[in-house]
């Protein structure tokens, strides 16, 4: 139990130090995506930043964000939880922001696209009518929980921290929903063109037989 603590206590620590970015900008968005940037200055309700990697100048809107960190290792915070008013604080928001990090990096819903793709191709059979039935497959693969998630994350003990597994699943679910939808219309695409070239086959066949 000690060990535990122990390691929980270094996990939490790791979890703080993971949003510095020594050496280069970095803004934490609320959704668990990290932005690497340079020359960050505010411009009224947006930042605006140097993206290093596409090499142009790019804004964000400040109530997506977290955090920035600086290069010389400085944070500053531009969430401001109203804890009055019942919302989490700076350090329960930083495990909920790990939690979807992770879900980002190592949740893949291999199952949710399979099953997209396997109803996308059977709705095929019933023509353009079939379009709107791999959208109602994304809806009830929404409504159910990643349960599966604690063999997916960076350290099982996380997944004990109801903040950590609040932003794992909602990220988690997101991917669930956006795999079966893309699955199930990229199948549904290839099985009416299939279907389409099938029957016109065999109107072409029929069609000789007669002449």
């Amino acid at each position: 139990m000690q060990f535990n603590n122990l390691r929980f206590f270094l996990l939490s620590l790791t979890v703080f130090l993971s949003f510095s970015s020594f050496g280069q900008g970095q803004i934490n968005l609320l959704n668990g995506k990290q932005v690497k940037a340079d020359s960050i200055k505010a411009d009224g309700d947006k930042f605006v930043y140097y993206n290093p990697a596409k090499q142009k100048e790019k804004t964000i809107k400040k109530d997506d964000v977290f955090s920035i960190n600086y290069p010389d290792g400085k944070e500053d915070f531009i969430f401001i939880p109203d804890t009055a008013n019942g919302d989490i604080n700076l350090n329960q928001m930083k495990f909920v922001i790990k939690g979807e990090q992770d879900a980002r990096k190592y949740y893949h819903a291999p199952t949710a696209t399979i099953e997209g793709i396997i109803i996308g191709a059977g709705s095929g059979f019933f023509a353009y009518y079939g379009i709107i039935v791999p959208a109602l497959n994304s809806v009830g693969v929404g409504l159910h929980q990643p349960h599966d998630f604690k063999r997916h994350v960076s350290d099982t003990l996380l997944t004990n921290n109801q903040f950590y597994a609040y932003g794992y699943r909602s990220i988690a679910r997101k991917k669930k929903v956006n795999n079966s939808l893309i699955g199930g219309y990229i199948s549904l695409t290839a099985s009416l063109f299939t279907l389409g070239f099938f029957n016109k086959q065999i109107d072409h066949f029929f069609y000789s037989l007669h002449h």
